[in-house]
């Protein structure tokens, strides 16, 4: 998406936008946060980026499928909403009937598991329960934190070693 923005807003030739996608791609952020804590922020940071691309493209109905998508994998995405309100604000040509299509992306992420049984009252109390503290999760962030630090004692005493 970062290659992609480069592209058609700052006009950037197709090396630059290589570079500039390689280096989001391979960012130590990006790869610790999806896989070592199992986030998937950066799939929702790919829709909420894309929303913003698309707000500013005027596609405003897919712009907000793709930020009710973001909505559907994580309750962060709340945080763009004043941006959208925002351009909803700015532009005239934004019809609040184009909000729909956050709705229309919720339930057809939402449809494998009502096709599977699942109650639709339970899937969306999930974003309830996103909301309320979880104990183990804040256990789960210490001990991460701690691997970390312990990482970064063993790099540390190697390299002193060394030199």
């Amino acid at each position: 998406m970062g290659g992609i923005w480069a592209k058609n807003i700052w006009k950037k030739n197709a090396l630059e936008c290589f570079l500039i996608f390689g280096c989001i791609f391979m960012s130590p952020v990006v790869i610790l946060n999806s896989s070592f804590w199992a986030q998937c922020d950066s799939i929702y940071c790919f829709f909420c980026i894309a929303t913003l691309y698309l707000l500013f493209q005027k596609k405003y109905w897919l712009a907000m499928f793709f930020w009710g998508a973001a909505f559907s994998f994580k309750l962060q995405a709340v945080f763009i909403l004043p941006m959208i309100m925002l351009m909803y604000i700015k532009n005239k040509d934004f019809p609040l009937k184009k909000f729909v299509g956050s709705i229309v992306s919720i339930v057809c992420l939402a449809l494998p598991g009502i096709l599977n049984g699942r109650n639709i009252l339970d899937i969306l109390k999930i974003y309830f329960g996103q909301v309320s503290g979880d104990a183990d999760s804040i256990i789960h962030e210490f001990v991460t934190y701690l691997l970390m630090r312990i990482l970064y004692q063993t790099i540390e005493c190697i390299l002193r070693a060394c030199v």
